[in-house]
């Protein structure tokens, strides 16, 4: 859909749903992209390090800062679940936060945790950042309209079951190294 084209005789509320849409089928394109790189690649060991599915993470991050300030969410410094005008705009978080966790994952996976350069530390770090947004925006959600809010997802309430089980996945992983750390062994 292009934006630019003048609006003339469009309702105003059929082009905001079709404009809010379009910012949806934006994350899903992602998600798509990501699917028919892996069916190409994943014959590989280290598929998730395979410079295609790479070239994936600019693109994929720059959703968030291409929204328009309508539809963005600003989250509390204490970690305190964000207001939400709608549940549209939680759950369109949700999807593009659970998408980044899409993107890094497999690249954490090929990555060495004890590794001098870094890289495992970083894409753990954005698939960390990832789970806590997506953990505050299903408590807004939750809080602000209910479980009909969450049930509001394209999937239904099983993809925040899906969300919050990744997420604690990631929780789990990153209690661990970090308490391997503290410890002295190695990560």
């Amino acid at each position: 859909m292009d934006l630019r084209i003048p609006r003339q005789g469009i309702d105003d509320a059929e082009y905001q749903v079709s404009r809010n849409f379009n910012y949806f089928t934006r994350v899903v394109n992602n998600v798509s992209r990501m699917n028919r790189v892996y069916a190409r690649v994943k014959k590989n060991k280290d598929w998730g390090a395979d410079p295609e599915f790479t070239q994936l993470n600019p693109s994929c991050h720059a959703w968030l800062t291409d929204l328009p300030p309508d539809l963005g969410v600003n989250f509390p410094p204490d970690g305190s679940p964000p207001w939400l005008p709608s549940p549209f705009i939680g759950n369109l978080h949700s999807y593009y936060h659970l998408s980044i966790i899409m993107l890094h994952r497999p690249q954490l996976q090929v990555l060495n945790p004890g590794g001098a350069d870094g890289q495992w530390k970083h894409h753990m770090m954005i698939c960390y950042s990832s789970a806590k947004l997506l953990c505050q925006l299903e408590e807004a959600i939750l809080q602000s309209f209910g479980l009909v809010g969450l049930q509001s997802m394209q999937r239904g309430v099983n993809f925040t079951i899906y969300c919050v089980l990744t997420c604690i996945v990631l929780h789990l992983v990153r209690s661990h190294s970090a308490c391997r750390r503290n410890d002295g062994s190695p990560r």
